[in-house]
């Protein structure tokens, strides 16, 4: 996870974030055994909102 985020914040920079930013992460598994059937590849999206549009905490969950 520190790394994610040491790459995000990296790629954000210093300035003034004036636009929602998004990254794709990419992930994958394979087994050991390099056999298809136990091999997975997936993604998770983080949405970086812009300075002016932090949001306000909700703790219910999203839907």
């Amino acid at each position: 996870m520190n790394r994610i985020k040491a790459k995000v914040f990296a790629r954000l920079g210093e300035e003034k974030n004036n636009v929602d930013r998004y990254f794709i992460v990419p992930f994958a598994y394979q087994d050991r055994g390099n056999k298809a059937a136990r091999a997975h590849s997936f993604i998770s999206v983080i949405r970086v909102f812009a300075d002016s549009k932090q949001p306000k905490s909700d703790p219910r969950p999203t839907k």
